[in-house]
């Protein structure tokens, strides 16, 4: 689940509308931003909000992040919240730059939620519980393809995959026990995604 910020004095004015969930995702492709505004179609006590910025490296992402959240008046105090969504890729070049951008985001309240080595192993999850290895974020996208066979990165991907969301969500959290059961960590927890703790927050 997303962390939620101590809510400040209830006597002060509170917004008539939805909380914000401002949710800032690296790359060029709309896989992330496609998949998360959908939500938006749904009842949630959330409206999805996608944080405006051109850096694509992790930490320039998080200063994008922060800029979005003073300039739409993002208020964690009362319920607003902030999530940066990072892939881990390979190499230890990614795993230096997700760390400097926990290092901001922990300064500025904002949660980091990573998919190793993808945001697709989080789709893949829905289909079937998997500890499978993979070698690139090709070989996610292949595996993805024997679920998905016309799967491309601008597809609605939440409505195709809306009847099988919860068995996502268990799938991942069956991950996490499994790469913690047998001390894996940080860039060893391959595959897994903690993209479910959103979706749990979204569907609450």
């Amino acid at each position: 689940m997303v962390r939620r910020i101590k809510k400040k004095d209830r006597n002060k004015p509170t917004r008539k509308e939805k909380n914000i969930l401002l949710i800032a995702a690296e790359g060029n492709n709309k896989t992330e931003s496609i998949y998360f505004s959908s939500f938006n179609q749904l009842q949630s006590s959330y409206r999805i909000q996608m944080a405006r910025g051109n850096k694509t490296d992790p930490k320039g992402i998080v200063e994008d992040m922060i800029k979005t959240m003073k300039s739409e008046k993002i208020d964690l105090g009362f319920g607003d919240l902030a999530v940066c969504v990072f892939d881990t890729d390979f190499g230890q070049y990614k795993s230096s730059q997700i760390e400097a951008a926990k290092n901001l985001a922990d300064k500025h309240g904002i949660e980091i939620i990573l998919s190793n080595p993808c945001f697709e192993v989080w789709f893949i999850e829905h289909f079937i519980y998997t500890t499978k290895h993979f070698n690139s974020n090709m070989d996610v996208i292949d595996e993805l393809k024997r679920k998905v066979p016309n799967y491309t990165k601008t597809m609605d991907m939440r409505c195709v995959l809306s009847s099988k969301t919860d068995a996502a969500i268990e799938n991942c959290k069956k991950l996490e026990e499994f790469h913690d059961s047998i001390g894996n960590s940080g860039m060893n927890r391959n595959p897994s995604s903690e993209v479910y703790k959103i979706v749990e927050t979204i569907k609450r």
